[in-house]
């Protein structure tokens, strides 16, 4: 006990200092090294230099007065520099892939002999030269994307289309994609208007079911702090506290990336879970409650199911969904007693459509 107590003591009052562990060089000159060699010959010296299957090239040396080799400095110069084409193709395919849903090559992380021919060469080329001279702006890259016909075409195709083009490489139409988990939640909050559109600043972490929490390393209680801030919570997701092996019910259920491999391309999957977590989860029902809320004020049932549909489709209902809508509504404030809880389901069975799951 005595020897336990000199030990804590030591650590009274310890912080960690301002610094983070990382890789770095100690000089100018660097170890030399060497290519093994058979028994009884000299191993050969190897300088520093570039990947000749990718272009290759030399490392000059570093001026006398360096403090480092600058080995580092000279692969990002070269990852980055216009005359290598290959990191701008790599970008522009990427970006193409996660607005089309594929990319001019379908493999986004093999740019080699095994990933076959881009399905519009031309197109590529021209893209990465653009990404280039534009100073290598993704948002400028976006812009140019997203402006275009092919991106703006419904996801209807013709009958002729669909017979000569049955994957749709040639863009003849639009490829209906799912919203990513991420996005689903952002959704949500913007509809029940409660998104928080701060930038920047430390990760939060919303709270989540108990039963979320089964199976994570160590205890709930401190291995997952809920941000005491209420308004911090709700947050986009891009913000949100990340844990390596440990994802929410919603991120898990619809298709978000572990935190252990990497992820060149999103799968979408379509399962039972799904529906029970949109249905059922405490997430949902609480932001239905907090739009319900907000719109039962109005005391009207058509004013309600006009904001509901506005809030979480974007879009007023037609004279057919109105008219369900008001029924519903008046059946439900029977049964559950008001207005606010009326408009709750109501948003509730809109946050499962697959108008508010799938661009389209």
């Amino acid at each position: 006990q005595k020897i336990e107590g000199q030990l804590v003591g030591m650590f009274t009052g310890f912080k960690a200092g301002p610094f983070a562990p990382g890789v770095r060089d100690i000089s100018r000159e660097a170890p030399r090294t060497f290519m093994p060699a058979r028994p009884g010959s000299e191993p050969q010296e190897v300088g520093p230099g570039l990947l000749s299957a990718l272009g290759g090239g030399d490392i000059a040396e570093p001026p006398l007065d360096a403090t480092s080799t600058m080995r580092r400095k000279a692969l990002a110069e070269w990852i980055a520099s216009p005359s290598n084409p290959l990191t701008a193709r790599v970008m522009v395919n990427r970006v193409w892939q996660y607005h089309f849903g594929k990319g001019f090559l379908s493999n986004p992380s093999d740019f080699g002999m095994r990933a076959g021919t881009p399905s519009h060469p031309e197109l590529l080329d021209w893209l990465a030269t653009e990404f280039v001279d534009k100073g290598w702006s993704l948002k400028t890259l976006h812009k140019q994307i997203m402006l275009t016909a092919a991106y703006r075409q419904s996801v209807h195709p013709s009958p002729e289309a669909a017979k000569q083009d049955p994957e749709n490489r040639l863009l003849s139409h639009m490829n209906r994609r799912r919203l990513y988990p991420e996005e689903i939640r952002d959704g949500m909050l913007q509809a029940s208007g409660a998104l928080n559109l701060k930038m920047g600043g430390r990760p939060v972490v919303p709270p989540v079911d108990k039963e979320e929490l089964y199976g994570l390393s160590g205890s709930g209680d401190n291995m997952w702090i809920v941000t005491a801030n209420v308004e911090e919570q709700q947050r986009r997701s891009v913000y949100m506290f990340s844990r390596r092996t440990f994802r929410p019910a919603m991120f898990e259920t619809f298709d978000a990336p572990d935190g252990i491999r990497t992820c060149s391309r999103r799968e979408s999957s379509n399962t039972a879970p799904q529906s029970l977590t949109l249905l059922n989860g405490s997430w949902t029902a609480n932001e239905a409650k907090r739009l319900g809320a907000k719109l039962a004020s109005s005391n009207s049932e058509e004013a309600v199911a006009k904001g509901v549909w506005r809030s979480i489709l974007a879009r007023d209902p037609d004279a057919t969904e109105l008219a369900r809508a008001k029924a519903f509504l008046t059946a439900q404030s029977a049964e559950l007693g008001s207005l606010s809880a009326a408009a709750a389901e109501l948003a509730r069975g809109l946050f499962n459509t697959n108008e508010f799951l799938y661009v389209d």
